[in-house]
Order: structure tokens, then sequence, then C-alpha cells
């Protein structure tokens, strides 16, 4: 079945988080968070050093 990250960060809008973390290997949660204009976006690559953190747009 597929993942309905959308319908997931409606729900986090909702409950009032502004703030989401991805801790992946990469930046596909971020990106999704970053279409919800309510949200601020911060992608973590754990293959790096954490002083690397990346916020998006």
């Amino acid at each position: 079945m597929p993942v309905r990250w959308n319908d997931a960060l409606r729900t986090v809008v909702a409950a009032g988080i502004t703030v989401v973390l991805d801790t992946g290997p990469g930046q596909v949660l971020a990106r999704a968070a970053a279409l919800h204009p309510e949200l601020e976006p911060v992608a973590l690559n754990f293959m790096s050093p954490l002083e690397k953190a990346v916020p998006l747009p």
C-alpha cells in the first residue's frame, strides 16, 4: 500500500507542530514537509556529522 505522507503531514499541522526533522539518509520527508508552508522542515543526514544539518526552504 502507498504511504500517505501528505495526509500524515496535514495531521501534524493540525496538531500544532511546526518543525519536522527528517533523520533518514536522504531528504525525502523534509521535501514533502516543505510543500506545507506551515511547517519548517530540517533534514539531518546521519551519514554526516550533526553539525551539517541542512535547513530546507
